[in-house]
């Protein structure tokens, strides 16, 4: 049976208020560099760039995708806009930043204050739900809020939400998933990891202005039926 995962997040996100944080597109692009680039890959083999950002854009299927494109490849021209769609390690939050649609803050700072789950232990087919807090310092400009899970013999799996403009405060994640064992994800007898993570940027990512500010785990258990 496919593993159902529900990501529910219980926090609001907050619209921009001064030029120094994320800008009204930031979340647009995003979504944007995390469907397009492929597209503007094959685009810019097929095509090639002599006709500027307007001749590359226009080529995008849909019209809100063209109007990011263009600001996008405006802000920095064609041929830096071509060499970031060209990273080898293509990050949707870095490229938004690195063309002035979102924003970072070098100041902010957050931690996750607990990770629980319930329940903490039950067998296959067990309804889990992973409950992360955190708590915000000094606003998030752009960053992320990870949630996996990390099994004894299988890959993580897990989900994650773009934090934009992320305002000083107390938060609650909640990750929740049924155990039912599949080709996938097993969910063989064992002891489980659920971790939590609130970064500047993209959690994990190699590029500036991300990096971690808090991770928080905790421990539970799926027995046999």
């Amino acid at each position: 049976m496919k593993l159902i995962a529900i990501f529910a997040i219980v926090f609001a996100l907050f619209a921009v208020n001064t030029n120094a944080e994320s800008g009204e597109f930031c979340s647009v692009c995003v979504d944007f560099a995390g469907q397009a680039i492929n597209q503007l890959l094959n685009i810019i083999a097929n095509v090639g760039i002599v006709g500027g950002c307007s001749d590359v854009c226009s080529y995008l299927p849909a019209s809100w995708e063209q109007t990011i494109c263009s600001l996008a490849c405006d802000a920095v021209g064609i041929d830096a806009f071509v060499h970031l769609i060209e990273d080898e390690d293509p990050d949707p939050v870095y490229f938004c930043e690195a063309v002035s649609l979102c924003s970072w803050n070098v100041h902010a700072n957050a931690t996750i204050l607990s990770v629980t789950v319930d329940p903490p232990s039950g067998p296959q087919g067990t309804n889990f739900a992973v409950i992360a807090t955190f708590a915000v310092y000094d606003e998030i400009y752009t960053g992320s809020l990870d949630v996996s899970i990390i099994p004894p013999d299988a890959f993580p799996f897990g989900n994650g939400e773009l934090l934009v403009n992320q305002a000083t405060g107390t938060y609650e994640v909640k990750l929740t998933f049924t155990a039912n064992p599949s080709e996938q994800e097993p969910f063989d007898p064992g002891t489980y990891v659920a971790e939590a993570a609130v970064c500047s940027g993209t959690c994990g990512s190699i590029h500036p202005h991300a990096r971690t500010l808090g991770v928080g785990h905790a421990n539970f258990t799926i027995t046999a039926q």
